[in-house]
């Protein structure tokens, strides 16, 4: 713990190293060691929410350490440049997007606060032309709330000069529920002392503050410039630690990603288009207006089956919200009911094939709806393109588009004509 970096604030410092025994974090230096995620955060932040969340990151992830740096935004951000972190938690960095990645953001909740018992209880309104020439308590060192509060101030061209500044925002409240004085804080640091009656919020009429809690990534360390969404992603590096946390029978348990919700648009059901496959279903495919969706054009999705169209109520003519599922898959997911054309009419799938025109029944423990032609050109020509793919008999070179023109031909009408089709036939 000697070895910790020393803050601007020597109480915070040990507070961040009490935190760092207490859950067996590594602060030992800047250096990467293998399976850490170097986290940097600002001073401000050492807080019980923030406690919290390492507490539940090391029930998550026992085997991977943290690394845990601080300091002013500044000085976060150089670490990432630096590669000397991972990621940064800091307060208020949209000045920064140009060069870095915020990841995930969150609305900090901020208030002026005074003594429960002071003169401003209950009052409604207050101008903060009265507010700043009060006494003030402040937080010593660079957090985003206080520049923004200056720069606030700065427009309305006033200041605020505290009578008090301490590195330490927590400890803040609990100084303010015993003198006559005001300060700002974010909510997490003020509301249990709120909800004890020991302090209130200040109804401040002409302030309006919005301060955003930011994970940020350097914009050229994991992700792409071209991708439009990206992963949020945490990984063991150490080959040995990855080993002794193994896998399941579908991913790591050293790895984890959490993908960000992918792109949605409305476009118009222009038809409904039915293709009968080699087992005989019928596949409703919904075509709609050609749109671009994740980087790509799109223009059909599937509709699977019946019980999926009557469910949605989905009919010709309706706009519908669209998106690619596991970003590759076009999808519909439902029908704006608003923009409805009032000629319009429920959809039913056809009672006949229509391909072969014999029959459709529906299976009798499924929703899916079968052409029960023993002939159907449709399933045949499936059929005989299964047989002759890769997986099946390999023949080389004959493909679907080869497997159609010989049918529309008559030169093959089942499997066994294939091994007496003539060199002519096929030249």
């Amino acid at each position: 713990m000697e070895s910790f970096r020393k803050t601007q604030s020597s109480a915070y410092a040990q507070n961040i190293c009490h935190l760092s025994q207490e859950m067996r974090l590594d602060t030992s230096g800047h250096q990467k060691p293998a399976g850490v995620l170097r986290l940097g955060m600002p001073d401000s932040l050492c807080d019980p929410l923030i406690v919290g969340h390492f507490r539940k990151f090391r029930q998550k992830y026992p085997k991977v350490s943290l690394q845990i740096f601080t300091g002013d935004t500044g000085q976060l951000l150089s670490f990432l440049d630096h590669n000397e972190a991972d990621i940064i938690i800091t307060l208020d960095a949209h000045s920064y997007q140009k060069d870095y990645v915020i990841a995930k953001e969150e609305l900090l909740p901020m208030h002026f606060v005074a003594n429960a018992k002071s003169e401003y209880a209950g009052r409604k309104n207050i101008s903060i032309y009265d507010i700043v020439k009060k006494p003030f308590i402040l937080t010593e060192y660079g957090q985003g709330y206080r520049k923004v509060l200056d720069k606030e101030l700065a427009r309305m061209s006033l200041e605020i000069t505290p009578i008090l500044e301490i590195g330490r925002t927590d400890i803040i409240p609990s100084i303010i529920a015993q003198q006559n004085m005001i300060s700002y804080l974010p909510d997490f640091v003020t509301r249990d002392m709120v909800a004890k009656g020991k302090l209130c919020y200040l109804d401040v009429q002409d302030m309006e503050l919005d301060i955003w809690k930011q994970l940020i990534y350097h914009k050229n360390k994991w992700i792409s410039k071209a991708l439009k969404t990206f992963i949020e992603f945490i990984k063991v590096n150490e080959f040995t630690h990855r080993r002794t946390l193994g896998s399941t029978a579908k991913f790591p348990r050293w790895a984890v990603a959490y993908k960000y919700p992918p792109e949605e648009k409305e476009t118009v059901l222009r038809d409904i288009e039915i293709s009968v496959g080699r087992t005989g279903v019928l596949t409703p495919t919904g075509i709609f207006e050609p749109t671009l969706l994740a980087g790509t054009t799109v223009s059909r999705a599937t509709l699977h089956n019946q019980d999926f169209i009557s469910q949605r109520d989905i009919r010709i003519g309706d706009t519908v919200l669209i998106r690619k599922a596991g970003e590759i898959i076009p999808e519909i997911l439902e029908v704006d009911f608003t923009k409805r054309p009032e000629n319009s009419v429920p959809y039913h799938l056809p009672s006949s094939c229509p391909v072969c025109g014999a029959k459709v029944e529906k299976d009798e423990a499924g929703a899916f709806l079968r052409c029960t032609g023993a002939e159907c050109p449709a399933q045949l020509s499936r059929n005989i393109a299964h047989f002759v793919s890769r997986d099946a008999m390999d023949i080389e070179g004959m493909g679907p588009a080869i497997v159609s023109q010989l049918l529309e031909k008559g030169h093959i009408k089942n499997y066994a004509d294939i091994y007496y089709l003539s060199k002519d036939v096929i030249i």
